[in-house]
Order: structure tokens, then C-alpha cells, then sequence
């Protein structure tokens, strides 16, 4: 097919009114629209590898059209070839060709590399990943990259840090209610973590105040009323300790610390 195409465009580069030439393209260009709708399709069925093959012929017969790369890269990030799918996106973006999409599915690819390696527990990699996934997106940039940055940088006890991404994926993820929740519940683990270690280090009031962010992020989880207990109590207020401990009674009424 890619010979084929080579000749034919071989052909109209000597004579660009060459009729048969014409049909021909014409027909190719038909084809290939063909093998690309068929291809999003088996992507859409989960069948990347097929979708792919399927791609490779739209390309042979329509070399010029590089949204047909951009699909082809989704189809192999779908397989989890994630490298090679990055490989082809920075070669579209190096070459100016459509840029967008381009920048929008490298930092998806870049995102999901960033979760393999965080699975791993390649934390480093993963917050290197996730960085290039965000500068890749552009002003296409979701709150996934953040907020899966923040969540290696909080395992890597870098907190503040994560917390900076924690807040730009909340912002980012506004108009996203479940989205948007998610980031909050990771959110208030960290405000949790800061609140444990002042508390450990002597520091209640500091430690009242992280509680505090914890349940205004999340107020569904007994733990931060009861951490923020113990650190009202270390600063006589007993009041305020016995309210936080029946609100964690009432939203764990089995939790007998």
C-alpha cells in the first residue's frame, strides 16, 4: 500500500492533472477513512492491537495525515506501550504537526507512566512523569497529573510540595464533584500526617490546626476528630475535646479509643 501511494504521488508530482493519478488518490483517501473509522471502533471495544493494525494501513495510504499518528499512539498507549506511544508524540510535537492533540495525548501517555511507576514504587521516576505529563498537556492539563504527583510526594514525605499539587488539582477539578472529592479525601491525609508529626514533636496547637484542615477537606473520617481531640486536650480545652469526641462517636460508634 505504501508503494503504492508513493507512485501515485510520484505520478501527480510530474503531471498534477494526471486523471487516473487523481482517481486514484481519491480512492486511497477513501480507503483510508475507512480503515481509521474501523480502527476507532476496535479501540472503542478494546481491541488496541486490531485498531492499531487497522491504522497502519489508513497510514500507508494517507502518509501526510498526522491525526492518524496521534490515534495510532493512543492505540499502543492502550496496549501499554507506553513508551513507544510517547516516542511517536514527541516526534508529531518536534515536527509542529498537530499540536494540540499531540500535547493532549502526551500527557496522558506521560500520566499513565507515571502510575506504572508509582505502582512500582519508582516514587522519583513517577514525580519526574508526572511533571512531564503536566508540561506536555499544556493549557490541556487535567488534575490527574497533580494529583497523583502530590500523592508520590506525600510518600516521599515532601509536603509541602504535595500539597501545592494537592490544591492546583483541586482547582483544576472545580466543575468534577467526584473528581474534586477524591483530591479533598487525599487531601485531608496529608493535613492528617502534618497534624500526627507536630503533635509527636510537642507542638498541639500547630498539630489542633492541621486537624482541622484534615476535617474541613474531609469531615467524614473519626480519626482527625479524635487526633484533633487529643491535641485540645494537651491545650485545655476540654470543651472543644469533647465535642470532637462525639462527633467520632457518631460517625464511628464501634471505635472504642
Amino acid at each position: 500500500l505504501g508503494e503504492a501511494r508513493k507512485a501515485v504521488d510520484a505520478a501527480l508530482q510530474l503531471q498534477p492533472s494526471h486523471a487516473p493519478a487523481l482517481a486514484l488518490r481519491r480512492t486511497m483517501d477513501e480507503c483510508a477513512a475507512v480503515y481509521a473509522t474501523e480502527a476507532t471502533k476496535l479501540a472503542l471495544l478494546g481491541l488496541p492491537s486490531d485498531a492499531a493494525l487497522n491504522l497502519e494501513h489508513a497510514r500507508k495510504l494517507r502518509p501526510a495525515d498526522s491525526t492518524l499518528l496521534v490515534s495510532l499512539a493512543m492505540a499502543f498507549r492502550q496496549q501499554g506501550k507506553l513508551h513507544q506511544a510517547a516516542e511517536m508524540l514527541e516526534d508529531l510535537l518536534s515536527n509542529g504537526d498537530c499540536e494540540a492533540a499531540s500535547r493532549e495525548s502526551l500527557g496522558l501517555v506521560y500520566n499513565d507512566i507515571g502510575v506504572q511507576q508509582a505502582t512500582d514504587q519508582q516514587l522519583d521516576a513517577a514525580v519526574h512523569s508526572f511533571g512531564r505529563a503536566i508540561d506536555a498537556s499544556g493549557v490541556h492539563v487535567t488534575s490527574a497529573p497533580f494529583s497523583n504527583r502530590a500523592d508520590c510526594l506525600r510518600r516521599l514525605e515532601r509536603p509541602s510540595e504535595a500539597l501545592a499539587d494537592y490544591e492546583r488539582a483541586a482547582e483544576l477539578a472545580a466543575a468534577a464533584p467526584e473528581a474534586l472529592w477524591q483530591i479533598q479525601t487525599r487531601m485531608a491525609m496529608l493535613h492528617n500526617d502534618s497534624g500526627t508529626r507536630l503533635y509527636n514533636h510537642a507542638q498541639a496547637r500547630k498539630a489542633a490546626q492541621a486537624f482541622s484542615r484534615a476535617i474541613e477537606c474531609n469531615p467524614r473520617v473519626s480519626r482527625f476528630y479524635l487526633n484533633r481531640a487529643e491535641a485540645t486536650v494537651q491545650l485545655s480545652r476540654f470543651e472543644l475535646a469533647r465535642d470532637d469526641l462525639l462527633v467520632a462517636l457518631r460517625l464511628d460508634p464501634g471505635n472504642h479509643r
